[in-house]
């Protein structure tokens, strides 16, 4: 198998997940300053965005059947947890993610 088989196959893993993080995010608007939705190949990992907790892992959203309700789960739990690594590296990615969901679209068509 190829390198470009091997990635064309992972594309087609994470797709889907993509496709359905993409519709999430509606149930997602209120938290979106804190939370982030990162599609892979095997689910939906929701990351926190906030200073305190900079990309601490929320939870994952494995099963398309209960995504809606496992998200809203998520959303509803207080995560008192701090991150393992709390790195300016982590602070800024989470800076940078905020900034870009929060941006107003383009509507010149540029990016």
């Amino acid at each position: 198998m190829s390198v470009a088989d091997d990635q064309a196959r992972r594309l087609d893993n994470i797709l889907p997940w993509a496709r359905l993080a993409g519709d999430l995010i509606v149930s997602l608007r209120p938290h979106e300053h804190c939370l982030h939705l990162r599609a892979s190949a095997t689910g939906i990992r929701v990351v926190d965005l906030s200073p305190e907790r900079p990309q601490l892992d929320r939870g994952k959203i494995a099963s398309v059947a209960g995504a809606a309700l496992c998200l809203q789960q998520i959303m509803a739990s207080s995560s008192g947890a701090s991150a393992r690594r709390s790195t300016p590296e982590k602070a800024l990615q989470s800076w940078l993610i905020a900034q870009g969901v929060s941006a107003p679209p383009h509507d010149d068509g540029s990016v």
